[in-house]
């Protein structure tokens, strides 16, 4: 899994100085909002259901160039058959008479 990680810092090395590049061009907020869209495409990709939860973008205090993003992530995923069996022989147990 090392290689993962590698992939990430790649990954931030040459797109770093591209959306400074673009940001010249094309202005912070729009290269801001379109960080913000892939970001939420990459979360889109993962294995796992991954929903965005009150995502907030806001002006900062007495900085007017600055803006922030805040969001609640929550995931879930599949259960694979052994857990599924577990929780129905636990689920059965609770729902049988008691001696």
């Amino acid at each position: 899994m090392p290689w993962i990680f590698t992939i990430y810092v790649l990954m931030q090395m040459i797109s770093t100085p591209l959306m400074a590049k673009l940001s010249d061009y094309f202005g912070r907020r729009a290269i801001y909002v379109l960080d913000i869209a892939l970001f939420a495409a990459d979360i889109a990709g993962l294995s796992r259901i991954v929903t965005l939860n009150d995502l907030t973008i806001a002006p900062v205090a007495n900085k007017p160039n600055l803006l922030t993003l805040e969001a609640s992530a929550k995931t879930f995923r599949y259960l694979d058959d052994e857990e599924v069996a577990a929780q129905r022989k636990a689920k059965d147990a609770q729902k049988a008479p008691k001696k």
